[in-house]
């Protein structure tokens, strides 16, 4: 409710900080959610590297609701790693943070 701005004021430090408790509980979905903060960014910084290890961790748990898409998601984030963003003279492997001039 709190990362839709359902019933309150929205509030992604506070969505996450729940979605933190659940997964020490081994809640797949919020897991899964916590990947989703993680690739766009919602309430923390932009990390496909820890996106991925959610995913992943979301996949391992018995709720199929969520294996599919999360299996899927890290797949799309691997994948997506091996590419090289090239931005004025910074050479920078998407997901890896190694970013260097050239």
């Amino acid at each position: 409710m709190y990362a839709y701005g359902r019933g309150y004021q929205q509030d992604f430090s506070r969505a996450r900080s729940l979605l933190d408790t659940a997964a020490r509980s081994n809640h797949g979905p919020s897991m899964y959610y916590i990947g989703i903060f993680k690739t766009y960014g919602y309430g923390t910084a932009i990390n496909y590297e820890q996106a991925v290890n959610w995913f992943e961790r979301s996949a391992g748990t018995a709720d199929m609701r969520f294996a599919d898409a999360a299996t899927k998601n890290a797949r799309e984030l691997k994948v997506s790693s091996i590419h090289v963003h090239r931005s004025g003279g910074d050479v920078c492997l998407i997901g890896s943070f190694d970013c260097r001039k050239r």
